[in-house]
């Protein structure tokens, strides 16, 4: 039987020798299996919902393309072309 107990932290942006330490959780007792360090465990890629800031930028950018092939096409189609006199 263990008893556990977790703590996360953050290092200063400013100061990288500098972390700043949460509290702790509270107590968990868990009840471990014999030789559980040879399980392996599986650990998922990041889910669908976690947006990361190279996915946030790629988005903003195709929003802005469509956007202005939008437009191009809007004005390619709805403005009066000058007619080329030979």
């Amino acid at each position: 039987m263990y008893e556990v107990r977790v703590r996360g932290g953050t290092r200063s942006v400013l100061e990288t020798e500098k972390v700043y330490k949460g509290q702790y959780s509270d107590s968990k007792k868990i009840l471990m299996q014999p030789n559980c360090e040879k399980v392996r465990i599986i650990t998922l890629p990041h889910s669908a919902t976690e947006f990361t800031p190279t996915m946030i930028i790629v988005s903003i950018a195709v929003s802005i393309a469509l956007v202005v092939l939008l437009l191009v096409y809007i004005v390619w189609r709805y403005v009066p072309q000058p007619v080329l006199l030979t």
